[in-house]
């Protein structure tokens, strides 16, 4: 991936594959999300895409990974967006959005 001239194109595949199947037990995060989190940060426009168009669980645990980890306050702020959208979007099933809400509730405190 390193190597393709546009790796955004793998990581738009890699989240269109978790919306597709938004019931498949891929493990927890999985090999396909270590995967994708090796090119942090730049798989994050990907994910933020995918979480408005069809939030999935492994991108709102993907979300909150990364927020528990350091980032700046800009990247905060948009990414607990995210969340918030999420956790409100009829796309997603319900799980998917009690999760971003909780997720959404830990990181604000």
């Amino acid at each position: 991936v390193e190597q393709l001239d546009d790796p955004e194109a793998v990581f738009a595949e890699a989240f269109a594959f978790l919306e597709r199947n938004i019931g498949a037990d891929l493990g927890m995060p999985g090999p396909l999300v270590h995967f994708l989190e090796q090119f942090y940060p730049a798989y994050i426009y990907q994910l933020c895409i995918s979480m408005q168009r069809k939030p999935t669980i492994y991108g709102v645990w993907m979300l909150n990974r990364i927020l528990n980890g350091s980032c700046d306050k800009k990247l905060r702020t948009r990414l607990l967006s995210v969340l918030d959208s999420a956790s409100k979007n009829t796309a997603a099933d319900s799980n998917v959005r009690e999760q971003a809400l909780e997720f959404l509730q830990e990181q604000q405190e």
